[in-house]
């Protein structure tokens, strides 16, 4: 059985006119981190927090040519997470789970703000095989 240890974390870096200056999203899980360079932050760099949050994914999705079936499931991850950090933010976060979504910190500065969320694992876990464990029957 793998262990539970499946939290995840998103730090989003805002300039003074809250513009995204940066997004790092890291999944940890089995102890091995998971993510880092952002996908989503090379798409979002310069844009506003009100410009992403009216965005859908799938747009990103397309402009950044995911086909990748893990890397778009790590995209959709990192998506989710930044829609609510952002959403934690500004506190229009109605539609976010706050058992799932916890703001870690904001930490505002002369150069701008950083929002870092912490997203908790689901209560329950389906099974999975663990990663040292090989599919192949030989």
């Amino acid at each position: 059985m793998p262990c539970s240890d499946t939290t995840s974390r998103i730090r989003v870096r805002l300039d003074e006119e809250e513009r995204v200056r940066s997004v790092s999203f890291r999944k940890v899980t089995c102890g091995r981190n998971i993510g880092g360079d952002s996908l989503l932050s090379r798409a979002c760099v310069g844009l506003s927090v009100a410009e992403i949050v009216e965005k859908d994914g799938e747009e990103f999705r397309r402009n950044l040519e995911i086909v990748d079936v893990d890397e778009g499931f790590l995209f959709h991850l990192e998506w989710d997470a930044l829609q609510a950090a952002l959403a934690r933010y500004t506190g229009d976060d109605d539609h976010v789970d706050p058992r799932k979504y916890k703001v870690a910190s904001i930490i505002s500065d002369g150069d701008g703000v950083e929002i870092t969320v912490v997203i908790l694992p689901p209560a329950e876990l389906p099974p999975i095989a663990p990663c040292s464990k090989s599919s192949s029957s030989d």
